[in-house]
């Protein structure tokens, strides 16, 4: 479905969620404000997902991770912001996907994400940034794809489930 350069206006409706068949989503170009709906996440068979060039803010779910068909994704020129949830489908689209988000963090954009930073908001509904050991502490690490190879933080070991698992060259488990 190409609704891209038409000038809407407003939020992307949840009941976008109940259009389980669309193959393709292309709503880029508009002037649309608001969160990505989670609602978005239960296109579980779409493969192209265009939201750029619009309002759009707030985070990125990382429920769209689980859209394993995504072949083309691209949520660049919003007002996105907080690290890039990339444990997932994610992962696979490089940083043209991204750019364009001045408050979006990643290592391969212009404002990094450190491996313990932490969006959250206020009781008072407003946003803030706070450094918390929550990442780090429980072996989780931010990364972005750079190129072909996904980045992850560094070859070391890493802590995942009480043992110690060796990372290779590039991150990569061996």
């Amino acid at each position: 479905m190409n609704l891209g350069g038409n000038n809407f206006t407003g939020v992307i409706p949840k009941e976008i969620g109940h259009l389980k068949a669309l193959l393709s989503l292309n709503l880029s170009s508009n002037k649309l404000t608001g969160v990505i709906p989670h609602s978005i996440c239960k296109l579980i068979n779409i493969q192209v997902l265009d939201l750029s060039g619009s309002h759009l803010t707030d985070g990125i779910p990382s429920e769209l991770n689980n859209l394993h068909y995504l072949s083309a994704f691209n949520v660049s020129n919003n007002d996105l912001e907080g690290p890039i949830p990339i444990i997932g489908q994610l992962s696979t689209f490089t940083s043209s996907s991204f750019v364009g988000n001045p408050r979006l963090c990643c290592s391969m954009l212009a404002h990094q994400c450190g491996s313990t930073e932490e969006i959250f908001t206020t009781k008072s509904g407003r946003r803030s940034s706070a450094v918390t050991s929550i990442f780090a502490g429980d072996g989780w690490r931010m990364g972005c794809r750079r190129g072909p190879i996904p980045f992850h933080g560094g070859a070391g070991g890493r802590r995942l489930g009480g043992r110690r698992r060796r990372m290779g060259p590039r991150g990569l488990k061996r």
